[in-house]
């Protein structure tokens, strides 16, 4: 399949979308696009993700990044399965353990320090008692506050009330027990015949 086509003809095919919107860079930054307005598009989240899926598809590791970050930033109310989730986490992290492995491979001084740093540090860090006691101090002070928790609780639980409340959330609850009622007849029928 000709991803580059596809690509093309997907991006030309959309039209300006109604209520929330994604800029997405047609020639991606990392790829030697710019800002300006004639190589940005705006697309709706799930148009967003196809769009750097094919990407992916096209450009390989390069992209695998930019596909990460579209699914793991917080602003975005895109939601994808767990498996598609997974094979991308997956992907990504053998993109970039290779990356590391050519890197390393070509500069064996680099690699040795960077083992020898790691081991040395954290040896360090947990065998002197100041240092540990900075690190545990660190880790137990980043919890959040009780007051922090009770000022945006009702922040939150109001944002999930307007989600619930969509179209799109109640057609995917139906979706989803429709699919669990299913996986359970399937499961009866099954532990039947084994009988």
């Amino acid at each position: 399949m000709n991803y580059n086509k596809l690509y093309q003809r997907f991006i030309e095919s959309r039209s300006k979308p109604i209520g929330y919107c994604e800029r997405h860079h047609i020639i991606p930054k990392s790829l030697g696009g710019s800002d300006n307005s004639n190589n940005i598009i705006k697309l709706t989240a799930r148009e967003h993700y196809i769009a750097h899926l094919i990407l992916v598809r096209i450009y390989g590791s390069k992209m695998r990044l930019a596909l990460w970050r579209l699914v793991n930033h917080p602003s975005h109310r895109l939601r994808v399965p767990a498996r598609v989730y997974e094979k991308i986490k997956l992907k990504w992290r053998e993109a970039r353990r290779q990356e590391q492995k050519n890197y390393f491979k070509n500069n064996p001084r680099q690699r040795d320090r960077w083992i020898k740093l790691n081991l040395d540090g954290n040896q360090k860090a947990w065998n002197d008692p100041v240092k540990k006691a900075q690190r545990i101090k660190s880790i137990t002070d980043s919890k959040v506050s009780t007051e922090w928790k009770s000022r945006m609780k009702p922040i939150y639980l109001a944002a999930w009330q307007r989600r619930k409340a969509t179209p799109e959330y109640q057609l995917e609850r139906i979706k989803r027990s429709q699919s669990a009622k299913l996986m359970w007849l399937r499961r009866k029928i099954q532990s039947r015949s084994r009988i």
